[in-house]
């Protein structure tokens, strides 16, 4: 999904689609391409971070792994938010006229909570110290 995303874009403001796509020959549909392949992408994130993240903790239940399993559901559950602000924002236009680039502000978001749960997960932050002991509530 993420080389769709990357490879096919979705149709600039401008019209102007020589100056932003690799595909000379722009058709509407591909827009709706994008879209679909984003959407598919961040759930697919959503799902990572809410229960693949969560699953080889279940039989533990030290706080430390509790304390993990809220930041991995809060952040999935803010993927899931992003993406469904974007949807309102695309079917009201107004909105979209009020806060430009919505969109993008929303993806970004998205892209945050999943690199932070990732992050954590794997222990990318680092596990000792003060972090450490903060988010996974261990003694170094």
């Amino acid at each position: 999904m993420a080389f769709i995303v990357a490879f096919i874009p979705t149709e600039p403001e401008s019209g102007d689609t020589h100056l932003y796509s690799l595909i000379p020959n722009y058709h509407h549909n591909m827009n709706w391409i994008h879209l679909g392949s984003a959407s598919i992408l961040f759930i697919s994130f959503s799902i990572l971070s809410i229960f693949a993240f969560t699953e080889g903790s279940k039989m533990e239940t030290s706080p430390g792994m509790l304390h993990e399993n809220k930041i991995y559901r809060f952040c999935g559950l803010g993927i899931v938010a992003s993406i469904l602000v974007i949807f309102v924002f695309m079917k009201n236009n107004r909105l979209g006229e009020m806060v430009p680039h919505m969109t993008l502000y929303m993806e970004t978001l998205a892209l945050f909570f999943f690199a932070t749960s990732w992050l954590i997960k794997g222990r990318g932050l680092g596990d000792k110290g003060k972090l450490g002991r903060m988010i996974y509530s261990e003694n170094y």
